[in-house]
């Protein structure tokens, strides 16, 4: 109702929780209404939609050495400036992987020492369900990619550029 009173023109879906909490944030926060932002959105272009695949232990590997960096590039600080600002900790923002582990940890519920493998952890689990997601989608084309794929997707791109 009061996404409704805020723009009556709005389309949503007001099953899905979430998606519904942040549309009202924009509504309240950006001003103009959701109804007049998605007119000037065009329609997204077919395209190939690709999926490459890798092992999971690179995978895994991948994770963990990104955990490493994000708390290395600040984010404790980064979700300490948030909460002192009055951002909720139980915001969405902040219940996303990285956030909802360094909150955990501000709050004295973790161990510094714990909060990397954590955050890790989590992103391996959410890593996993969203190749679940994926696989399932008949429009994504799967290749298996021998090593790491970005040398010889930028050697495809030089290559066809000349």
């Amino acid at each position: 109702a009061l996404a409704r009173r805020l723009d009556p023109g709005v389309q949503l879906d007001f099953a899905n929780r979430v998606r519904l909490i942040r549309a009202i944030e924009v509504l309240e926060v950006a001003g103009p209404p959701l109804s007049r932002l998605r007119a000037r959105v065009k329609p997204p272009r077919e395209g190939v939609r690709i999926g490459l695949p890798m092992p999971p232990d690179v995978l895994h590997a991948r994770i963990s050495e990104r955990s490493l960096r994000q708390l290395e590039r600040g984010l404790i600080e980064e979700t300490r400036e948030a909460l002192r600002a009055g951002v909720p900790a139980e915001s969405q923002v902040l219940t996303g992987t990285g956030y909802a582990e360094t909150v955990a940890y501000l709050a004295g519920r973790i161990r510094r020492d714990e909060l990397p493998e954590l955050m890790a952890r989590n992103n391996r689990r959410l890593a996993k369900r969203q190749l679940t997601w994926l696989r399932r989608d008949p429009r994504i084309e799967w290749f298996e990619a021998a090593g790491d794929p970005v040398p010889a997707i930028l050697i495809y791109l030089k290559e066809t550029s000349s």
